[in-house]
């Protein structure tokens, strides 16, 4: 995510912007999409960052201030992926008593795991930002 000190900044937006342009031009860099506001909003993002950089699979961001844009790191989890990388997907299993067998609640949004596994718990997450699974 990108996100200006300033959001009434154009001047600053502006430069960001075209860095990042110029930098997804190259194929090298690994970037598949910029997503601005609209695109983030209309995947359910924070309205917080100005851009979010969406890497293509086998490349990964990272927090490094120097040295090349590029580099080989060795092989593990990462961020920088839109939902739509329909190869970023997980499953999801749950089980237990309470549980009903056989349950299939389909494709889920990661932010319904740590409720759910509250309410088995007997705890209550009340700033979660979603509800807990309907799993019984």
């Amino acid at each position: 995510m990108i996100m200006l000190k300033d959001s009434n900044d154009t001047a600053t937006r502006a430069a960001a912007e075209k860095l990042i342009r110029e930098l997804a031009a190259d194929p090298a860099n690994g970037i598949d999409h910029i997503l601005d506001r609209r695109e983030i909003a209309a995947l359910g993002g924070s309205s917080a960052p100005e851009f979010v950089v969406d890497m293509r699979p086998g490349f990964t961001l990272g927090t490094a201030f120097d040295g090349p844009i590029v580099q080989t790191i060795k092989p593990g989890g990462g961020h920088g992926y839109a939902p739509a990388h329909r190869e970023m997907l997980a499953s999801f299993f749950f089980a237990g008593p309470g549980v009903r067998a056989g349950l299939d609640v389909g494709e889920i949004d990661m932010r319904s795991i740590a409720p759910t596994i509250a309410k088995f718990l007997g705890a209550q997450l009340p700033t979660a930002d979603l509800p807990p699974l309907a799993l019984r």
